[in-house]
């Protein structure tokens, strides 16, 4: 009778410990923070030069020089699509880099509520999106190593402990979040092909030229979810 209850109450010990979620230490949120916030600066600061390069006479001269060539385009419509993609990519790194800038105010507002939520529980278990947020981060500052949606999204795993279901969620939202910077940028600059070049090929053909961008763009986002989801699942196993 004893050694039951005892086998029961280490295999509840061992539940409890196996669904606790890794502590974040604090300087983690203002890290995540700065980082955002200073991407979202340099993307804003981006965004304002090249809508202060889009100038129709500068790109005209540029163009008669030989400096800006094509070989579909005509100089008229050279300049147009020229100057049509040069604006739109500069609003696209403007409006990002200032959501940016809002998401990092607001990621450390949401975090010192939660805190103190959590302060007031017994079991403390964060947001899926506060532990996908920090794997997104871990996504983009590795971007430069092969695979690195993996290694934010074991990192989201990591944190967010508990299931195995809540691994995959957790790595698959940091995949996405790492991802939607650059789908916004791209959504811009395909607004500024297709108006650029509506001139040159006519609405159908740069109605196709923008769905190969956005088919390409909206592919490399799943297999980026895909391969957080499985960082996700190898980091809750940790």
């Amino acid at each position: 009778m004893g050694t039951s209850q005892t086998t029961t109450e280490s295999v509840g010990r061992s539940s409890a410990t196996a669904g606790r979620q890794p502590r974040l230490p604090r300087y983690v949120d203002w890290l995540v923070a700065a980082v955002v916030g200073l991407s979202g600066l340099v993307s804003g600061l981006g965004g304002s030069a090249l809508l202060l390069l889009a100038d129709v006479d500068r790109i005209a001269t540029l163009v008669a020089e030989g400096a800006i060539r094509s070989d579909v385009l005509s100089g008229p419509q050279l300049v147009d699509a020229t100057y049509a993609v040069l604006w739109w990519t500069g609003v696209g790194l403007l409006v990002t880099g200032l959501a940016l800038v809002v998401a990092a105010v607001g990621y450390v507002v949401y975090r010192r509520r939660e805190e103190r939520r959590l302060a007031d529980t017994v079991v403390a278990t964060r947001s899926v999106g506060t532990n996908a947020v920090v794997g997104a981060l871990a996504t983009v500052v590795f971007g430069f190593v092969p695979f690195s949606p993996v290694l934010g999204g074991a990192v989201s795993g990591y944190l967010a402990g508990g299931e195995q279901s809540g691994g995959l969620t957790a790595g698959g939202l940091s995949g996405l979040l790492a991802s939607l910077p650059f789908v916004s940028v791209l959504a811009f600059v395909t607004v500024g092909i297709v108006v650029g070049t509506t001139g040159a090929l006519e609405l159908g053909g740069a109605l196709v030229l923008a769905s190969i961008v956005l088919g390409s763009t909206l592919f490399g986002v799943l297999v980026v979810v895909g391969l957080g989801a499985l960082g996700g699942y190898a980091g809750q196993r940790l």
